[in-house]
């Protein structure tokens, strides 16, 4: 049973109806490739800020070609100006990430990597590597 359908069953959308915008699906699924378009476009907003991540990954469903109706799009980036706090990091970014609502950001300090961090380690795994170069001229 998904979420919207245990709210629903449960009355809890009389406290948050209409029910969030993450629980309505998209009615285009998200695919790799339009998954790539905003993750370049995403990059360029934050070049504009000072950002030049390092290193980045996609990762979860749409990484795994196991993507539905509730997919978002899942990212991990390494950057020196990251501290690997998400509160932190997300302060001075927000109104950028607020242009991105399918991307789910995970922010990693440029020191963090795959041998002294666990997340870091299993999104390595399991994750697609991105080539940032080439995704920041693609925007």
């Amino acid at each position: 049973m998904l979420i919207k359908d245990l709210l629903q069953r449960y009355r809890f959308t009389a406290c948050c109806s209409p029910l969030p915008m993450w629980f309505e699906p998209n009615p285009r699924m998200v695919t790799r490739t339009n998954a790539l378009i905003q993750i370049s476009k995403l990059l360029e907003a934050l070049a504009l800020l000072g950002y030049h991540p390092t290193k980045g990954y996609l990762f979860g469903s749409v990484a795994s070609g196991q993507q539905h109706e509730y997919s978002d799009i899942d990212l991990a980036l390494w950057d020196e100006r990251f501290s690997g706090c998400l509160t932190i990091d997300y302060e001075p970014i927000k109104h950028v990430l607020s242009r991105f609502p399918l991307i789910e950001l995970h922010t990693f300090a440029a020191s963090d990597d795959e041998n002294g961090h666990p997340w870091a380690k299993e999104i390595a795994a399991h994750g697609v590597p991105l080539k940032l170069t080439e995704l920041k001229g693609e925007a």
